[in-house]
């Protein structure tokens, strides 16, 4: 996401910590229980890099969080202050995970303001001495973060991921070298883009699917879309056979693991699913563009067919659907009009649907989509 925020400075010392800074600060006014649950988490990880680096070891039971910041105490590495903000974080942290209550922007804000203290010094002594950490702001109340609050949720656990990883290159100060940190940096930004985290909101991936080693990324406006199998046209009867079963009505309810999907229904086999999945792919690709598009012209209406659209006008919109108007489908006339589609602003945005008619071939869609297309 391309905006500014209070700890892009780290970017180039550490795109994964910059990155989970500023998912933090998007989820202050949109998700204050989020943000301060994740924060806990954000914490816990600057604390086990301060432990590598100090070369400090904790025993398996003494592993918690009260015990890795009562480390850093009894060895004088944090103040009182940075120690408080510490704790502040773990203990509405721990409320934010457990309780059902509804947490206030005021505690979002806290929390953000103690997460400053505790970068401030590590940012300060552990990153980098070049930087100096800028003075606390509290962020704007406006501020426009344009992702759902589900969405956030996976982002944020994905830079998790990605800070945990990223423990994989810590090591004791005396053992750190230059060249190892610049390999760090250079497998951390492979690991960052193969998470699909630098795609614009509504278009994080929140499933992956497999086909024979093959991933598929549904991103998270698909996450639940409605697979009509007529957007499927070889694959229609492998969908019909399936909604029958209740399976794959919806993209949620494809299984994981596409490689024996066809052993739900009888009589289709593995060349079935491998046809799907190449339409799947194209499915998804043009849900990206129509979802860009409507997002561009927002306000526009659309009918929608094959990679195709037509931008329905007020004048377009008004045509009356008539056999004089129509000539060539009197049959397909007379459907539309027992289901209320009088004028050409009533027909379905997905266009394909009409060919559910009786005796409407895809020829006749075709046919009376470019007709319409005609009197643009």
């Amino acid at each position: 996401m391309k905006k500014t925020y209070f700890y892009q400075f780290l970017e180039p010392v550490s795109e994964e910590l910059a990155y989970n800074l500023q998912e933090l600060e998007g989820t202050i006014f949109t998700g204050p229980r989020k943000m301060i649950a994740h924060s806990r988490t954000l914490m816990e990880v600057v604390l086990d890099k301060v432990l590598i680096h100090e070369n400090l070891r904790l025993r398996a039971p003494e592993n918690t969080l009260v015990h890795k910041i009562e480390k850093l105490v009894k060895h004088e590495l944090i103040s009182s202050t940075q120690k408080l903000a510490f704790e502040e974080i773990r203990l509405l942290g721990n409320k934010a995970t457990h309780e059902i209550r509804e947490f206030r922007f005021s505690e979002a804000l806290k929390t953000w303001e103690n997460i400053h203290v505790v970068m401030k010094w590590f940012v300060e002594i552990y990153v980098s001495y070049k930087i100096d950490v800028p003075t606390y702001e509290d962020p704007m109340i406006n501020q426009e973060y344009p992702y759902e609050l589900d969405e956030i949720h996976v982002r944020l656990e994905k830079f998790e991921q990605l800070l945990k990883k990223s423990m994989e290159f810590e090591r004791p100060k005396e053992e750190k070298e230059k060249v190892q940190e610049t390999v760090q940096k250079v497998q951390m930004k492979e690991k960052l883009t193969s998470l699909h985290l630098d795609e614009a909101p509504g278009v994080t991936t929140v499933r992956t699917l497999t086909f024979q080693g093959e991933e598929i990324h549904i991103p998270h406006f698909l996450r639940d879309a409605f697979l009509l199998p007529q957007r499927f046209e070889r694959s229609e009867r492998f969908l019909l056979r399936l909604n029958e079963a209740q399976e794959a009505r919806i993209m949620s309810e494809l299984p994981t693991s596409l490689d024996n999907f066809h052993e739900r229904i009888v009589r289709f086999n593995l060349s079935h699913v491998e046809q799907f999945v190449e339409e799947l792919k194209v499915f998804i690709t043009e849900e990206k563009r129509r979802r860009l598009l409507l997002q561009k012209r927002s306000g526009d209406l659309f009918l929608f067919y094959e990679g195709e659209q037509i931008v329905v006008t007020d004048k377009l919109g008004n045509i009356a659907i008539t056999k004089e108007t129509f000539p060539g489908s009197p049959s397909l006339i007379e459907q539309l009009h027992s289901d209320g589609m009088q004028i050409v602003k009533d027909l379905p945005k997905e266009f394909i649907i009409i060919g559910k008619y009786k005796g409407i071939g895809k020829g006749r869609v075709t046919n009376f989509f470019e007709q319409i297309k005609a009197m643009q």
